[in-house]
């Protein structure tokens, strides 16, 4: 057991270490923006960082954002092309799922995420709605002929459990899966004392925490990312490139023609997932007066 939590802290860190390297690219790249070049284009002579993958699916969960977002720029640095995807899959959610303000809110963010990925990114948010994430991730990869998926990690018990379930069906499926901490400040096995062993009070982990940081072994938040697709091929069945009256329907421009999903998969619209039904859309209009998702 001591050797399999060893070699679970060195996986972890090997990871951390990879996403602090992904994460040091993307700044320079957004300095490079800044001073009036396009991230990721290469612009005023700023080297492109290697192109590893052709194209990869990020799986959006509750890190709906584009800055400070590991998953989402890790994918831009390394593909040619990413397709970006929400899957409502409330059953996997059990006994817990969210509740009706829980849904407005989520649909309302989901909203605003697909606009924000439209004009800064070029690239439409697709939705599914499926029982299983796992395997309607595994017949996207297929049908999309995607090399990986990217994700964020969620510490909760049920997630932690389908996040493994999917990284072990993919792994096994020789499709690149990998995952990176967007939901703590640091991951728990990152900060240990002297014998690899979780700090017992606060303090102690805040000044740990803080030594490293002067050390500047911290990972910084990542910046927003820019267009997502090298703008040659327009995307996966047109997606890429549609015309911009097009992008607020949120509608998968030519993708159920283009893949060959069957049965209980279907890419539909955002109204059309079911977050909300529409007797609970209507009664919560006075959320709307008070609360500004996104």
């Amino acid at each position: 057991q001591e050797d399999q939590a060893r070699q679970a802290r060195q996986a972890r860190q090997d990871e951390e270490e990879q996403m602090e390297e992904l994460a040091s690219a993307g700044r320079a790249a957004l300095v490079a923006s800044q001073r009036g070049g396009d991230f990721g284009s290469g612009a005023l002579g700023h080297p492109r960082p290697c192109k590893q993958y052709g194209r990869i699916i990020v799986w959006f969960r509750r890190d709906l954002r584009l800055t400070d977002n590991p998953a989402l720029l890790a994918a831009s640095l390394l593909a040619e092309e990413v397709v970006c995807v929400y899957v409502y899959a409330p059953e996997e959610d059990g006994q817990f799922q969210p509740g009706r303000c829980s849904r407005w809110w989520l649909k309302s963010a989901l909203s605003s995420l697909r606009r924000e990925l439209w004009e800064r990114c070029e690239t439409q948010l697709l939705f599914f709605r499926a029982p299983d994430s796992g395997r309607l991730l595994a017949s996207l990869v297929e049908d999309m002929k995607a090399d990986g998926v990217f994700f964020n990690h969620l510490y909760d018990p049920i997630s932690m459990v389908r996040d493994n379930e999917v990284k072990t069906l993919l792994r096994r499926n020789e499709v690149v899966c990998q995952s990176f901490n967007c939901d703590t400040l640091r991951e728990p096995w990152s900060v240990v004392d002297a014998d690899s062993n979780a700090y017992a009070s606060f303090e102690s982990f805040w000044q740990a925490h803080q030594d490293e940081e002067r050390l500047g072994r911290v990972a910084k938040p990542a910046p927003m990312v820019g267009r997502l697709c090298d703008g040659s091929g327009g995307g996966v069945g047109g997606l890429g490139k549609a015309a911009k009256s097009d992008a607020p329907a949120g509608v998968c421009l030519g993708l159920q023609s283009s893949l060959s999903l069957t049965g209980e998969w279907h890419c539909a619209t955002l109204e059309d997932v079911g977050i909300l039904s529409r007797q609970e859309a209507a009664s919560n209009v006075q959320l709307e007066v008070h609360w500004k998702p996104g």
